[in-house]
């Protein structure tokens, strides 16, 4: 299973039956365009719709272990704007669906830490943040719904943060929590601000190119957009995932123990592990690291010292065997 999730903080909402009464009193609010003429008695659809059979604009929970179980609604945001041309060259009218953009998109909403949140199940890039924003501003209206913040900060992931986590696969036990138990087992790509490359690394037996791209960009100590790792949670749920500096995710696969009928509940229960667990668990124990002072700058400097070694390391070993290889077929001539 794949998905992106763009996380929306609802700041004036306080609990999710909050949520749930505004979705009931507003799942309907189709309007009339404001900037272009439209036919008589046509308006354009924007509303909250259950998000798969058996699921409503309700409150509802989902089990994730014996005793524990998670609140959530599960909607489908729906939304369609007029488009600039809507009639032809003679002045008639272009069929509706020639008339429309649309914008359609499975929503999550969750509470964590005293606070609700709208996960959109759309990437965060130049070319769809468009669209998320149709959803907000047509849906999440401000006299409904209060202020919403896209991408809120208690999920952001620092420079510092994110070398801290490569350091603890590098170079580290690879635990990043104990309660709950949290290890990286996999770091397999980063994405820097200068340009996207992905590199694997997954442990011995890599392509050296790879590796060395990957050693020389943390060497560099340059600035991270995203993090794609594999972490263990709770020893049993394997999570591959890209974790992007303002917390947006795409989870890229999952190998464990969940196993629900209905696909839509698996993507409900991922999600919500990845946010209310997961993330929040790595952005915990980073800061008890810096508390503990076993993480700082003066560390991070020390952890990328280390890495330049490596690559030096890594550099005369490949020689080494290039070398060798380059002897044997000399001595088979």
């Amino acid at each position: 299973m794949e998905f992106p999730v763009t996380l929306v903080k609802l700041d004036d909402v306080e609990t999710i039956e909050d949520a749930s009464k505004k979705l009931f009193e507003n799942s309907n609010l189709d309007a009339r365009p404001e900037r272009v003429e439209w036919p008589h008695g046509e308006t354009l659809r924007k509303r909250w719709q259950p998000g798969s059979t058996g699921e409503s604009i309700g409150v509802n929970e989902i089990k994730y272990t014996k005793d524990v179980s998670f609140k959530y609604i599960y909607l489908t945001a729906y939304v369609e704007r007029a488009k600039n041309i809507i009639k032809r060259p003679d002045g008639q009218w272009l069929e509706r669906t020639d008339r429309l953009n649309k914008v359609e998109s499975d929503v999550l909403f969750f509470e964590n830490d005293s606070n609700v949140y709208a996960a959109i199940y759309m990437n965060y890039s130049k070319s769809t943040i468009y669209k998320i924003n149709y959803i907000l501003k047509d849906l999440f209206i401000e006299q409904i719904w209060g202020t919403t913040s896209i991408l809120p900060t208690e999920f952001h992931i620092s420079d510092s943060n994110y070398y801290w986590l490569l350091s603890k696969f590098l170079i580290g036990d690879k635990i990043i929590s104990t309660s709950p138990n949290m290890t990286i087992d996999t770091f397999t790509g980063y994405s820097g601000a200068a340009a996207d490359n992905a590199h694997l690394m997954s442990g011995e037996g890599e392509r050296i190119s790879a590796l060395l791209g990957t050693l020389a960009f943390i060497f560099g100590d340059d600035s991270l957009k995203s993090l794609r790792l594999s972490i263990r949670f709770d020893s049993r749920e394997n999570f591959l995932f890209e974790l992007s500096q303002k917390g947006n995710i795409r989870l890229l696969e999952y190998e464990g123990s969940l196993m629900y009928d209905e696909i839509h509940k698996e993507k409900i229960i991922l999600t919500l592990i990845l946010y209310k667990n997961i993330i929040p668990g790595i952005l915990e124990n980073y800061s008890i690291a810096e508390d503990k002072k076993e993480w700082n700058s003066e560390i991070k400097l020390q952890f990328i010292h280390s890495v330049g070694d490596q690559i030096i390391t890594k550099v005369k070993d490949e020689m080494e065997k290039t070398d060798e290889m380059q002897r044997k077929m000399a001595n088979q001539k």
